[in-house]
């Protein structure tokens, strides 16, 4: 049975994407409000030890490489396909796109094999995603994103007629644009798959070559993968002075969110706050830090029936330069006299040490604990039903969630 569906927004940001803006938004909001109030002594009541020109250097590119593995995994009995690698990053680049221009966007994937009696997926949402920001010459928030819904587990999508049709690869694609997006849905009638690929806000040419026929190239490269079948999948690695670094997926594994909520897994992994380069933050006080930020959200089985039993985590971890830019920074943010609180989400400081010191709750959209472990601040967010909606409540029950997050940190870092 073929499904009918709405035409979903041209950027498909989830609830965590939206806050990861505004975060970085408001941060700059708090930059300008408190800079003249706050001094490095205010922050951490003692003067900031002298930096080293490497720790102060421009932020790095590139170190979040993506690797293609060949192999599929499987979701039961079922070879599945992975969207990242169906279009990695180096396939953008080969349509003219500069790497260093390329940043992960959301990512919905299998990392491991999952056996049969777990696989558990939503009927709607696409069974892989995979999406890049890329900083183009004319916006920096131009997008690609691909979804693949897949047989058993996605009933497929009505496929709409565009403005253009053609075959790639034995594959029908039918192409629309409006204004500066394009919309491709790639895929036969017998096929056991449905795939999506959109591009948002790239106006003008990409080295000489128009946006259009940028967007059918891409929609060649992926076309080509989806004919072959599923038959390779991706996996994430840091390089350089983060070299050794675990990718925050590889720490929430399936067996530690099951020991963490007391839920089985669903075996997919999602992430929407991962970055490929360094970033940039503006401290007051602090003056600015680079760090490396990543994330990883697992689901229980039973997430997509919406349940107030269903549990969903994500873990996301920021990892600093140095230990002492970590400690500066998790203070600052921590700080419940911080006038930025107003903005950022007050800070409720939890008397209890876990992790390299005590830690706090912070409320912006949802309730997060952080903590910090060596130079990486770790936040762990559940879910409203399962965390509750009060600070001081969630800073107490999820004390020893948090502990055993941090103690199984430690281990992986």
């Amino acid at each position: 049975m073929n499904t009918q569906y709405q035409q979903p927004r041209p950027v498909r940001r989830k609830k965590t994407g939206k806050v990861a803006i505004v975060l970085s938004t408001v941060l700059v909001a708090a930059v300008a409000v408190t800079a003249a109030a706050l001094t490095r002594s205010d922050i951490s009541g003692r003067a900031v030890k002298a930096t080293t020109p490497e720790d102060t250097a421009p932020p790095a590119k590139n170190v979040l490489v993506q690797k293609i593995e060949s192999g599929p995994l499987n979701y039961g009995s079922t070879p599945a396909f992975d969207a990242c690698a169906v279009l990695p990053r180096t396939g953008l680049a080969r349509v003219g796109f500069p790497e260093d221009t390329i940043n992960y966007r959301e990512l919905t994937y299998l990392p491991t094999t999952v056996p049969a009696t777990v696989s558990k997926v939503s009927e709607l949402n696409p069974m892989t995603t995979c999406g890049y920001w890329i900083n183009a010459k004319d916006a920096d928030d131009a997008y690609v994103v691909l979804d693949i819904a897949q047989r058993p587990f996605n009933e497929l999508r009505v496929r709409h007629r565009g403005d253009e049709e053609r075959v790639s690869s034995g594959l029908k694609v039918s192409t629309r644009r409006e204004g500066d997006q394009f919309f491709s849905e790639i895929g036969n009638e017998d096929s056991n798959f449905f795939a999506r690929l959109d591009m948002g806000r790239i106006t003008s040419d990409v080295n000489g070559v128009p946006a259009h026929q940028v967007f059918a190239n891409l929609v060649d490269l992926a076309a080509a993968k989806l004919a072959k079948g599923p038959d390779s999948h991706s996996s994430y690695a840091f390089t350089g002075r983060y070299e050794g670094v675990p990718f925050a997926c590889d720490v929430l594994t399936a067996e530690l969110f099951t020991e963490l909520t007391g839920k089985q897994d669903s075996g997919l992994v999602e992430t929407t706050e991962t970055r490929a380069h360094e970033a940039s933050r503006d401290y007051p006080g602090l003056g600015t830090l680079q760090a490396v930020e990543q994330e990883c959200g697992r689901g229980s089985t039973d997430q997509y029936g919406n349940s107030d039993q269903s549990r969903t985590l994500r873990v996301k971890f920021e990892t600093f330069r140095t230990e002492q830019q970590a400690r500066d920074a998790h203070a600052w943010g921590c700080d419940p006299q911080n006038p930025a609180g107003a903005i950022l989400g007050e800070p409720v400081p939890v008397d209890k040490e876990i992790g390299d010191g005590k830690p706090c709750v912070r409320s912006i959209g949802y309730l997060n604990y952080v903590f910090l472990v060596g130079r990486t601040e770790v936040s762990m967010m559940p879910n409203e039903p399962w965390a509750g909606a009060d600070p001081d409540s969630f800073a107490r029950e999820f004390a020893p969630t948090a502990t055993t997050l941090a103690d199984h940190v430690r281990r992986a870092f």
